[in-house]
């Protein structure tokens, strides 16, 4: 995906347990943080599978908080296909998670606004095209 003048890696996460679900991973760098999208393929809403899907990135990344790209199940005109997924965690598990959907994010600092804000661009793009 070309976004904009930051360090950008894309990658596919496929899921041990389950040889249908895999995820197109954009792992975004700005300023010392990074920030990960998880596009769901195959039409399968990856959510299902919260451990896997930690354990999966946590060996890329080291962060607790995901956006959830579900474009492909839900398309970019359903304001929900962009989640904010937060994992809670307790000793690597999963103990909960919170979804919220962008549109009720309060406030977010300028750098993630900007990330979100050129990830939505390019995805519309990318439909229009």
């Amino acid at each position: 995906m070309g976004l904009f003048k930051c360090e950008t890696k894309e990658f596919t996460l496929k899921l041990n347990n389950c040889l249908s679900v895999s995820s197109k991973v954009y792992i975004i760098e700005l300023n010392n943080k990074q920030y990960v999208f998880l596009e769901s393929d195959n039409k399968q809403d990856i959510s299902e599978f919260s451990q896997e899907v930690y354990d999966a990135i946590s060996k890329f990344v080291n962060i607790d908080e995901v956006y959830l790209d579900l474009s492909n199940i839900y398309g970019i005109y359903n304001n929900s296909w962009l989640t904010k997924w937060k994992f809670i965690i307790n000793d690597d598990e999963i103990i909960d998670e919170e979804f919220y959907n962008i549109h009720e994010l309060g406030s977010i600092n300028k750098d993630e606004y900007i990330i979100v804000k050129n990830y939505i661009q390019e995805k519309q793009k990318s439909y229009v095209s």
